[in-house]
C-alpha cells in the first residue's frame, strides 16, 4: 500500500502553506498508517478514492465542519447516537 505524501496534497490543490490546512495535512500524514490499518484500508485505489472524496467534500481542507442543514427528523435518523430529540430540534432545519 502506498501512503499519501505531502506532494500528493500539493498536486491535488490543497493549500498546504495555509496554517490550518498545513496542520490538518500534517495530522493526516502522521496518523494515516495507523488509521488505514485500523479501518482495513489496504488498497491504493481506496486511498485514491478517499483523497478525492476528502478534496471534494472539504474544499481541499479549507472546510472541515459538516453542514447540518437537515430536518430534525433526518438528524435523528442519520445520527441517532449523536443527537437527542431536543438537540435535533435545536440544531436542525425547521
Amino acid at each position: 500500500m502506498r501512503l499519501i505524501t505531502l506532494s500528493d496534497f500539493q498536486s491535488t490543490g490543497w493549500h498546504v502553506s495555509t496554517p490550518n490546512i498545513q496542520a490538518l495535512v500534517n495530522g493526516i500524514l502522521t496518523t494515516q498508517q495507523d488509521v488505514f490499518t485500523k479501518h482495513g484500508i489496504t488498497k491504493d485505489i481506496h486511498i485514491v478514492h478517499m483523497m478525492a472524496q476528502f478534496s471534494h467534500e472539504c474544499g481541499e481542507g479549507s472546510e472541515m465542519t459538516e453542514s447540518l442543514n437537515y430536518k430534525p427528523s433526518a438528524l435523528l435518523s442519520q445520527w441517532s447516537k449523536h443527537f437527542t430529540p431536543a438537540q435535533a430540534q435545536a440544531n436542525g432545519r425547521t
